[in-house]
């Protein structure tokens, strides 16, 4: 799972940290990374989205660092989670082909919430679950579905933040987990 943001320093980094939690939560083994549309590369997570996780319990790596999209992040990840419609089409001008497996992460968690996720046991799995629900949802306007960016906010814009990451990260991984549990009970 790859997760975009715009520096690479808020959104992605909590989105990636919570994913992973998240996954082990679930008793999954899914790798998580996140970039920036317009990150400098070799930033450090900003304090505050840092201070956040700590007080969720999760460690922020020291050597934990921004970076900027490009195209190899995008080729290599299976499902691409973004935090504004804004970066889901700077993927897709890095990578035209990555478009059927990049979403707005809290449309994505809707499109889940939809889908049929019988057969789910994977994240191209999920990603085809999500693309065949989109039918059968009225569309989301791109401003509803966007992340807030907490960046120039007190530790509550953080905290809100990460609370909507970490609840569309539940709701898109949780199929995951079923199809994880029928796998180990077969």
């Amino acid at each position: 799972m790859l997760f975009v943001c715009t520096a690479n320093l808020c959104r992605s980094p909590l989105a990636e940290h919570l994913a992973r939690s998240t996954s082990a939560e679930l008793g999954l083994a899914l790798q998580a990374d996140s970039a920036g549309t317009d990150a400098i590369a070799g930033e450090p997570i900003h304090p505050l989205a840092a201070e956040t996780l700590t007080r969720r319990g999760i460690a922020v790596a020291p050597t934990w660092s921004s970076r900027l999209l490009d195209r190899s992040a995008i080729q290599t990840a299976d499902l691409i989670l973004v935090a504004e419609a804004s970066h889901r089409s700077r993927v897709a001008q890095l990578e035209p082909s990555a478009v059927a497996r990049t979403f707005l992460l809290l449309q994505f968690a809707e499109l889940v919430r939809a889908a049929s996720n019988d057969n789910v046991r994977s994240l191209p799995d999920l990603c085809t679950a999500a693309n065949a629900a989109r039918s059968r949802i009225a569309p989301v306007r791109h401003y509803s579905a966007d992340i807030v960016d907490p960046i120039g906010g007190r530790r509550a814009a953080f905290d809100a933040c990460a609370a909507t990451i970490h609840a569309a990260i539940a709701t898109s991984l949780r199929p995951l987990a079923s199809g994880h549990r029928q796998l180990a009970s077969d």
